[in-house]
């Protein structure tokens, strides 16, 4: 519980200076640098005209009310496994308390002028860069992944191995410390004695009370249900195999995967409209890497 009270208060501290103020403790007169990326005039940004908020009154700070919508907001902004537990009850009053104590030492450290601190005007260059980035990216992304059922099939029919039950067998079998007793130990597996192992599959060749029997298991896979199999040789001992079951590897339906299928495929075409943006934007720019490494550079490797 501590590690979460510490990380939610770490959390409300970036957001309280970068979402709710958003960045209005520079002098208006301040220009943020982004290099070839963007500058952005902070006079000249034009205010969103925000609605009046009526809600609820949770905290104050001298003069400053905090009010249950700015709280919610901040709540959205939190991660998912953070934001369950701070949703409502004693999670949600620690969150306010923690909140506006984040507001009492933002407000007091600017009081200070600590946002003109040359660490705090590079900290924001750096943040307001990724934040650009960020949203140039999720603007490509916004107007390019487009996905469509004809694609999603496509994908399906050409990655099956992904999408396929793999095969499995269920077996029984018996140590045969004596080969003249061959013929008893396959009579004993016949009457359903034996050690049984179930829902073995290809990739993961290890028999239960046997351990890793690649060559073993592969030859079992060969046979047929109901099958004597053996002796075969593990680990240098011999055994005797009977197969209960077999069940051949089965492709999922499309309808049963496709959620699946989607996620996978937005995934790589998402990579794929990045990488060409990434590509576009160097070629675009004329960007050229000048460094070169040196000899002894390549030595140390």
């Amino acid at each position: 519980m501590k590690i979460i009270k510490i990380l939610i208060f770490a959390i409300i501290v970036f957001l309280a200076g970068f979402y709710t103020h958003k960045i209005t403790g520079l002098e208006k007169k301040e220009t943020v640098s982004l290099g070839n990326i963007a500058q952005v005039e902070l006079t000249n940004a034009p205010e969103e005209k925000q609605p009046v908020d009526t809600s609820e009154v949770v905290a104050r700070i001298g003069s400053r009310m905090i009010r249950m919508q700015e709280i919610e907001r901040m709540i959205e902004k939190l991660p998912e496994q953070i934001k369950t537990y701070v949703k409502e009850g004693e999670g949600k009053a620690r969150l306010i308390k923690e909140y506006a104590t984040s507001e009492a030492i933002y407000e007091k450290g600017k009081k200070l002028n600590l946002l003109q601190t040359p660490q705090a005007k590079e900290f924001v260059e750096e943040m307001s860069k990724q934040f650009v980035i960020k949203d140039m990216i999720e603007l490509e992304l916004k107007e390019k992944l487009i996905v469509t059922d004809q694609e999603l099939k496509l994908y399906y029919e050409t990655n099956q191995k992904y999408f396929t039950t793999p095969g499995t067998i269920d077996i029984r079998f018996i140590e045969l410390v004596d080969s003249a007793k061959k013929d008893k130990v396959i009579n004993q597996l016949k009457n359903k004695e034996g050690q049984k192992a179930e829902g073995i599959i290809k990739s993961r060749p290890a028999i239960i009370g046997i351990g890793l029997a690649k060559e073993a298991v592969d030859k079992l896979f060969t046979e047929n249900k109901d099958a004597i199999v053996g002796p075969l040789e593990i680990n240098k001992k011999n055994y005797i195999f009977m197969i209960d079951d077999k069940k051949e590897e089965q492709v999922r339906p499309f309808d049963q995967v496709k959620p699946e299928v989607e996620s996978a495929y937005k995934t790589q075409k998402q990579d794929e409209i990045v990488n060409n943006f990434v590509n576009k934007t160097i070629e675009e720019s004329g960007l050229e890497v000048l460094f070169k490494p040196s000899v002894k550079d390549e030595e140390k490797k």
